[in-house]
């Protein structure tokens, strides 16, 4: 069964995951991950891109995840 975008009224199915680590202030986009979990959010490939994190934070983004290599 496919996952949809966890973002607001997006109905586009998830292609990659964010994932957070609160300690060190950084956010990670990467591919799909294989399961759904509670410290995971599912976006499309349109929000994955455009995806900006909270001031303060670094954002590491799987580039290779990105352009579907």
């Amino acid at each position: 069964m496919s996952r949809t975008c966890n973002m607001a009224l997006c109905p586009a199915e998830a292609a990659h995951t964010l994932t957070y680590d609160y300690e060190t202030l950084v956010a990670v986009i990467g591919p799909l991950s294989p399961e759904a979990t509670a410290l995971g959010h599912d976006m499309c490939a349109a929000h994955a891109l455009r995806w900006v994190p909270p001031q303060g934070w670094e954002l590491v983004r799987y580039r290779d995840a990105l352009d579907g290599r």
